[in-house]
């Protein structure tokens, strides 16, 4: 699963690859995105595609914007020649966000999971849930490969699931046999590794999220397309995101994104700012990882959505000198795989090998217990089973493809140790959702300003933005200081 731009970071960790039983067909026709000038479809836009050789699949007309499929080598440049089109190029495939982890197999005790949370005391969200847990009025939409709501630690809080790709729509309650998507996580664990992380319950047991009262909307725009593997269309990444805000959910976890070129993929940055600009209008905070492919972002390269105005841009730290927080002396390390630059906007952790530069095949370059630098969070394992391997991993072998589990949304599931981006994320995501929480009338704008306004300050604003997002200090909280003490010990 994994392809570019996501966990490029190193293989010390266990590649979890989940492959479908299908044989590779032909790929299928190209996609192209049409951005139409004035926020405006025009009447006769079937027309005009069909002319230049294509058929339109899918619209956006809140935002002007088509989507089409053409196999008319010369369809992009003779649409370049219309009057009433801004900008039109090839729809990116997003690449699945793979999870480099080291399933819990034997590795874990059996006892409650909490004391190996480092990265929920990290961003001092215990502290934070004596103000506010969260509850349901808030809801998290998850946008991302899907969420196992049969997970032990994600059920209570799993209030609606639903799949956007380009063969169609289902919603959870929907019959199985009828839908053309899996609302279920069919091919990929991350995105309830992502929800976990976010809103995972406080019910004794197993792990618990940064804010364990809030709801989860899960919403799973990967397929699998020929040729090429699994993937999600940018279209069906858009459609999720214009469904979850018109659903009113308050906050949006993406926890995926891809490379641009500023110059060269001018559709697709247009594009991708018109939906994000509609989503932003609906009252919606919207939060990114940053990517994992240790880049600059100050220059032409960018990555989206991450980097677009209006997106929290989040990258992510490792921890030191153990994987334990609080602990004397800690401090904070940037991941070596987290993009930077002037986009980023604020950190939390992604968990690293306890080692800077990269996490090494050499076990002896890594401390002991090297994957509890990672973080810890909630796995599924549509259709495969946990067995040991050669290597001297916990890995994931002898992979049978089974529906028949995701059908009845019952695969096995288990937790796991994971980094990147994509976990620090969710971190940001669910603060912003226990401050909406507790003061529902803010708009993304003041959401996002309180974030970086009660960050801790970690010195390097290239690498850590305004800095560690600090939950207690986020929803109101005040650290008690030594002079504080005095004055109240004096009256």
């Amino acid at each position: 699963m994994l392809r570019r731009a996501f966990f490029t970071a190193g293989t010390t960790f266990v590649f979890i690859l989940l492959f479908s039983a299908q044989l590779l067909a032909a790929a299928p026709a190209p996609r192209y995105v049409i951005v139409f000038k004035h926020n405006q479809i025009p009447a006769d836009a079937p027309r005009m595609i069909g002319a230049a050789g294509g058929t339109i699949v899918r619209t956006f007309p809140s935002v002007g914007i088509a989507i089409a499929v053409s196999d008319n080598p010369a369809f992009g440049s003779l649409l370049g020649d219309s009057e009433y089109i801004e900008s039109a190029g090839s729809v990116r495939f997003r690449p699945p966000p793979g999870v480099i982890s080291q399933p819990k197999g034997n590795l874990l005790p059996a006892d409650d999971l909490y004391g190996l949370q480092w990265n929920i005391r990290r961003v001092h969200a215990d502290k934070a849930w004596k103000i506010t847990p969260g509850s349901h009025r808030t809801v998290v939409a998850v946008i991302d490969t899907g969420v196992a709501w049969n997970h032990p630690d994600l059920a209570r809080n799993t209030v609606y699931a639903a799949c956007f790709t380009s063969a169609g729509t289902c919603a959870w309650k929907t019959p199985a046999d009828t839908c053309l998507c899996s609302p279920y996580p069919d091919l990929d664990p991350h995105g309830t590794a992502v929800a976990a992380i976010i809103a995972a319950a406080a019910d004794g047991k197993g792990m618990v999220g940064v804010a364990p009262g809030l709801g989860i909307a899960s919403y799973n725009v990967f397929e699998w397309v020929d040729s090429i593997g699994e993937y999600a269309y940018d279209d069906s990444v858009w459609a999720a995101m214009l469904d979850a805000a018109g659903q009113g959910y308050r906050v949006m976890n993406i926890s995926l994104g891809d490379i641009v070129d500023k110059k060269d993929d001018i559709a697709t940055i247009t594009a991708w700012q018109r939906v994000v600009t509609e989503v932003l209008k609906d009252g919606v905070t919207i939060v990114a990882s940053a990517g994992n492919d240790g880049l600059n972002l100050s220059g032409q390269t960018e990555h989206i959505p991450s980097d677009l105005p209006g997106v929290i841009s989040v990258g992510a730290t490792g921890i030191r000198p153990e994987p334990l927080y609080p602990q004397k002396g800690a401090y904070d390390v940037p991941a070596f795989y987290s993009n930077y630059g002037r986009p980023i906007d604020l950190t939390a952790p992604g968990g690293d090998c306890g080692v800077d530069g990269s996490c090494p095949q050499d076990l002896s370059l890594v401390p002991p217990n090297w994957y509890e630098y990672g973080v810890l969070s909630a796995f599924v394992c549509p259709g495969c089973s946990f067995t040991a391997d050669s290597s001297p991993f916990v890995g994931i072998t002898g992979f049978g493809w089974d529906p028949s589990c995701v059908a009845a949304a019952s695969c096995q599931t288990d937790y796991t140790w994971s980094i990147g981006t994509s976990l620090a994320a969710p971190h940001v995501s669910a603060v912003a959702g226990l401050i909406l929480d507790r003061f529902p009338y803010l708009n993304p704008f003041f959401v996002t300003e309180i974030l970086k306004g009660t960050a801790e300050d970690l010195g390097d604003r290239t690498h850590y933005g305004s800095g560690m997002v600090d939950a207690f200090r986020a929803v109101g909280g005040r650290y008690l200081k030594f002079g504080d003490f005095l004055e109240r010990e004096n009256r």
